[in-house]
């Protein structure tokens, strides 16, 4: 049987060490803590601070080995982070609270800005014309255009909460949630 709440998988790379103490420490800091953290990377030779991960996950392709990570999880919802990413301090309990409030979705994403604070980096993506996904909002400034909820085609990858019952129905085969 699955667990409540969440558990953070971090995808980091060798240069982004300084990065992911920043995103940590925002992960200690949220209203509503991970039931545990894993580390993603394609680098063996990361060391890491265990106090806060519980698990490091490493291999040469990042999307088997986040596959792997996300196959191992426990909880019924499963946040997957990019090291450069800080989270603001109620972050994971509102995308949570989405889910809780709405069975029929399976993915939640937050609006991402760039390091400035000013620029958006992406807030959900659309569909284009040519059949991708398209990143809403970016590299625009942001004017508060984004901050009520909607319904959007898809979550940037770099910070996005899944309910592993999605994951699970839409798996390209058992296990395999996201394509190399």
């Amino acid at each position: 049987m699955l667990k409540p709440g969440y558990e953070a998988v971090v995808t980091t790379t060798p240069v982004g060490r300084q990065r992911l103490e920043k995103l940590l420490a925002s992960l200690k800091a949220q209203s509503l803590a991970p039931v545990r953290v894993a580390l993603v990377t394609t680098s063996i030779g990361v060391q890491v601070d265990v106090s806060m991960t519980n698990r490091v996950f490493t291999g040469r392709c990042l999307s088997s080995v986040l596959n792997q990570a996300v196959r191992d999880s426990e909880t019924e919802t499963v946040l997957v982070l990019n090291d450069d990413i800080i989270l603001e301090p109620e972050f994971a309990e509102r995308l949570i609270d989405v889910l809780r409030n709405d069975p029929g979705t399976g993915l939640v994403c937050g609006k991402l800005l760039r390091p400035d604070g000013k620029t958006l980096d992406c807030a959900g993506q659309r569909l284009g014309l040519d059949c991708r996904p398209l990143e809403r909002g970016y590299g625009k400034p942001d004017r508060k255009q984004y901050e009520r909820r909607e319904e959007v085609f898809g979550a940037c990858g770099a910070a996005a909460l899944y309910r592993r019952s999605m994951l699970e129905a839409t798996a390209l085969s058992p296990g395999e949630f996201f394509d190399a």
